[in-house]
């Protein structure tokens, strides 16, 4: 996780975040599944995040889906 290589627990992560540690841990195993995703489907994560449209080029705020 990155948290660590920033020299950070999961805990202090999500002390610091005011969430508990199992969230951290299940928001982690999520990014791990949504970047398989992304993968098989041969995009980017920001793409498939509504981060950025095909192009590569930024989306705006006003422009990314709605959750």
């Amino acid at each position: 996780m990155r948290s660590i290589d920033l020299g950070k627990t999961r805990l202090q992560l999500a002390q610091e975040a005011g969430l508990c540690e199992g969230t951290v841990m299940r928001l982690e195993k999520g990014v791990s599944n949504t970047l398989a995703i992304a993968e098989v489907l041969g995009v980017l994560l920001d793409w498939l995040c509504g981060r950025i449209d095909e192009s590569g080029d930024n989306v705006d705020e006003d422009r990314r889906p709605g959750p």
